[in-house]
């Protein structure tokens, strides 16, 4: 079994990171014998989608991005994942930019082969009433 793990926060060692952290330790806790793979968006040299339809063009991979810059590995390892877990701080009501432009990379409409279970680990500087 393995799960990927992405911070998508800019910074690698505060609370979005630690909790990512703390959930990854769980993990293994659990099962020493489950693979994680963490990755730091923020050191990914990518972009969000560029509309070139390129993964809806007969590549033999359907929905499989055809980027090939810094989240293209990243992207390949979540398809063949078995469980996903994204923490992220909330900038502006939604994740952060660099987790979002993974993330349009990842999701294509109507090209999902397979659902794989997803974790959301998110923080924010507000009071809980306002969440």
């Amino acid at each position: 079994m393995k799960i990927v793990a992405l911070n998508g926060s800019p910074r690698k060692k505060w609370n979005s990171a630690q909790m990512l952290q703390s959930f990854l330790d769980g993990v293994h806790s659990v099962d020493s014998a489950i693979e994680t793979e963490r990755v730091d968006v923020y050191d990914l040299n990518h972009k969000g989608c560029r509309s070139c339809f390129g993964c809806r063009l007969k590549t033999g991979e359907t929905g499989q991005c055809v980027v090939r810059d810094g989240a293209y590995e990243v992207l390949r390892s979540i398809r063949s994942s078995d469980g996903l877990v994204m923490a992220t701080p909330i900038y502006y009501w939604d994740v952060t930019a660099e987790l979002r432009a993974l993330l349009e990379r990842l999701y294509y409409p109507g090209e999902c082969e397979r659902t794989i279970p997803v974790t959301c680990i998110y923080t924010m500087n507000q009071p809980e009433e306002v969440m």
